[in-house]
């Protein structure tokens, strides 16, 4: 009789591992410092690192300098866009100022005193301040002298005019002695020379030639004015005569300075035209 025998069973397959669930705990911890993080940031004053990178925008994270630091931020828009307003302002205030003297100077008062650096047309009706107003310069005959001993002169000789004192002066400009357009200008106001001082004014020519030349014109011209010898130019470019550049050209003209600096008539023209705005002045004046 054979006997049967069972096979012992097999032992059963291990169980897997249970898997690890996500632990939500790790997450809720970091939220809640997140807050904890803001609200002592909101309470301190100092952003937080994500203010502080949303505040330079997607893309625009500060530059390093050389040094591997990060510049430095110093004060707001606002604070900088104040302190740049006194620039402003004081450019705004120049601007006001010129723009006062220069409708100041076509006034009918003649009461605003011009700060320009040369006359121009829109300085008449305005005052200089005669006070080393176009340096010296040197007569025909040699004598240094300024405008304002020139005007003191006028004032104190009898000229012309109606009250029998002087009332100012005429400045002819003309480029060059001896040439044929400054021969005749000047042989223009030679010949009205009359007209012009008995209603109370001096006439005077200026150009940058030398007394030399400026003698030679006076001889061979018989003028019985003098002329005012301006070798480096500072009359000239004071009283906007001088040409733009770097050379000593000057430009024809006339100008009429009354005794107390104001400035009556401003002018560049030809020969004939210079002498013509001074005789509708004088009869102005005269009227």
């Amino acid at each position: 009789m054979v006997e049967l025998r069972k096979r012992p069973a097999r032992d059963p397959a291990p169980a897997p591992p249970p898997a690890k669930r996500s632990s939500s705990k790790s997450a809720s911890t970091s939220k809640v410092k997140q807050a904890v993080d803001k609200a002592k940031a909101a309470i301190s004053g100092s952003p937080s690192e994500e203010a502080k990178a949303s505040d330079h925008g997607a893309g625009e994270m500060p530059v390093a300098t050389e040094t591997g630091v990060l510049p430095e931020t110093t004060g707001t828009a606002g604070d900088q866009d104040a302190a740049a307003a006194p620039v402003t302002n004081a450019v705004a205030t120049t601007e006001a100022t010129a723009a006062g003297t220069a409708g100041g100077a076509t006034a009918a008062s003649g009461t605003t005193t011009s700060t320009s650096t040369k006359l121009s047309r829109d300085a008449v009706g305005s005052k200089v301040n005669l006070a080393g107003f176009g340096g010296t310069v040197t007569t025909h005959e040699g004598r240094e002298v300024t405008v304002q001993q020139l005007l003191q002169e006028v004032a104190q000789s009898p000229v012309g005019g109606a009250d029998g004192r002087g009332k100012g002066l005429v400045l002819f400009t003309y480029p060059k002695a001896s040439t044929p357009g400054c021969t005749t200008q000047a042989c223009l106001f030679r010949d009205n020379y009359r007209p012009i001082t008995q209603a109370g004014f001096a006439i005077y020519g200026l150009s940058t030639d030398s007394p030399k030349a400026n003698t030679n014109f006076v001889a061979k011209q018989g003028l019985q004015y003098p002329l005012l010898c301006d070798p480096n130019a500072s009359l000239t470019t004071a009283i906007g005569m001088k040409k733009p550049g770097a050379g000593k050209g000057t430009t024809r003209g006339v100008v009429i300075l009354g005794v107390d600096g104001g400035v009556k008539l401003w002018e560049q023209a030809g020969p004939q035209r210079t002498l013509d705005v001074v005789l509708e002045y004088v009869k102005q004046e005269g009227a």
